[in-house]
């Protein structure tokens, strides 16, 4: 999914849910983050340093798709395994929406709620948890379970206008070249990375987007958007509920809003359709509306949590238990670190080190 849905989605049920409006950002923010934390470098830091944790990467560093680091990001914080009835590990590996492995990634968030890294780890379940539905089918690995038929991919949209601009993108991406290291070209992304729902491009992410295509093995894919994503949105807001209950952070003012009460007009912001930043100010015009409290105060901002910020943020007198950015981090690594002990208790992978 996108900005639209880990951002503002997500502020959106969090606020239904009862939740106060500042752990609510936190939450967001936290959600959203995961898909633009993709700093690496040790910051130093007088005596000391800080290491982030990186859960994403550029979309063009394809040369990690090889690499030990795609299972510690993509496998772990987009595309949760759950197909564990599976024979062959890469086919164990294959995201399912609400799966197994991702209920117990629920658990443990909400067993850590009380931490300082409570509310971060808690977002980056509700990325994880979102993700499951859109990757539903995918593996956050290279492997040909994610290749497409040529040719076989359908989508629809109402406007000319959007899909004209999917149609422009979707192009413009099957043609990037990959090069080896003699800089020889050796394919497309598609072709050469088949990583995750590449081969489909965007429309999983897409809310309003009707959109079927075969696989190489032969299976027919078909799958309406608005019925994933509404069906996400009902999990994670039963998930934030049971945040929001019992928690020393706050005395909740109200009781939270039925999902009966709120289901119809979820469904009619993922029904609408446009770019991200369309269906962003959607969700933002009915926060406002819904007297939440005025959604333009709340602009996502990556800067805001940027891992080179926490020295400036720690002269200021932000302690390392108050700072983001770290916060962050420890609520990745601790979020990792249990993924990996769930896959090695399924008997997925040997060792989780």
């Amino acid at each position: 999914m996108q900005m639209d849905m880990h951002y503002w989605a997500v502020l959106y049920l969090c606020l239904k849910a009862g939740i106060p409006i500042g752990v609510a950002r936190v939450i967001a923010h936290a959600s959203q983050f995961v898909d633009d934390q993709v700093y690496s470098k040790i910051v130093q830091i007088e005596k000391w340093a800080f290491v982030p944790v990186l859960t994403s990467h550029k979309p063009t560093d394809y040369r990690l798709a090889f690499t030990r680091f795609i299972l510690d990001v993509w496998a772990t914080f987009h595309f949760l395994p759950g197909n564990l009835d599976a024979k062959e590990f890469m086919a164990r590996m294959m995201c399912v929406k609400n799966g197994p492995l991702m209920k117990l990634v629920l658990e443990y968030a909400l067993s850590h709620k009380t931490e300082p890294f409570g509310p971060h780890l808690v977002g980056i379940a509700a990325h994880v948890l979102l993700d499951t539905f859109s990757h539903d089918g995918y593996v956050g690995l290279s492997t040909d379970l994610n290749k497409i038929k040529n040719g076989s991919l359908r989508f629809e949209v109402e406007s000319a206008e959007v899909k004209k601009h999917i149609w422009e993108k979707f192009e413009q991406f099957m043609g990037k070249m990959v090069c080896n290291a003699k800089n020889i070209a050796i394919g497309t992304v598609a072709e050469t990375v088949p990583i995750g729902h590449g081969a489909a491009y965007i429309l999983p992410d897409q809310p309003f987007v009707r959109f079927s295509y075969e696989t190489e093995s032969g299976l027919l894919i078909k799958r309406n958007n608005v019925d994933y994503f509404l069906e996400a949105c009902e999990c994670l807001y039963a998930f934030l509920i049971e945040f929001a209950k019992d928690t020393p952070f706050w005395k909740r003012p109200e009781t939270p809003a039925s999902w009966d009460s709120i289901s119809d007009e979820v469904k009619s912001l993922l029904q609408k359709e446009g770019n991200i930043e369309q269906r962003s100010k959607n969700w933002m015009r009915v926060i406002s509306s819904s007297r939440l409290f005025p959604a333009e105060s709340a602009i996502y901002s990556p800067r805001a949590w940027a891992p080179a910020r926490v020295p400036a943020q720690l002269t200021q007198g932000i302690t390392p238990e108050n700072c983001h950015p770290i916060l962050f981090a420890e609520a990745a690594r601790s979020h990792q670190q249990n993924v990996f002990k769930i896959m090695q208790d399924n008997g997925m992978i040997i060792n989780a080190d």
